[in-house]
């Protein structure tokens, strides 16, 4: 199933691109004190991912897809997806912050009242 060094590999390789990917799409702060278990599962997504990718770039030459690391595959698949389906849910329930208002707002004239023009026979 693997060397030392190739699950080494798996670590060197694994831990800086989920990483790098978290550091990419950082949550920004636009929740109201989002609770403890959010920022666990948004961890835990991105470990997840970045062991997935390990493995993919340890194990070369279709190895990844043979019967022994094919059930850790579709095992850390299965654990990503619940995850992230637990941690989007969270997300889209919790309450936002309020919009900072605009430094040159634009006018809203759709709410407007025509005024009625001196020029125009009816």
């Amino acid at each position: 199933m693997g060397t030392a060094h190739e699950w080494f590999l798996v670590l060197v390789v694994g831990f800086p691109f989920g990483g790098l990917r978290w550091l990419l799409n950082y949550p920004r702060p636009k929740f109201v004190q989002p609770p403890r278990i959010y920022w666990m599962l948004c961890v835990l997504d991105y470990a997840l991912f970045g062991f997935w990718f390990g493995v993919l770039e340890a194990f070369r030459d279709w190895r990844p897809f043979r019967p022994p690391l094919v059930y850790l595959n579709v095992g850390i698949l299965v654990c990503m997806l619940f995850v992230s389906y637990s941690h989007r849910r969270i997300t889209r329930n919790l309450p936002r912050l309020p919009k900072k208002p605009a430094l040159f707002p634009a006018p809203d004239f759709s709410r407007i009242e025509k005024k009625p023009d001196a020029n125009d026979v009816t």
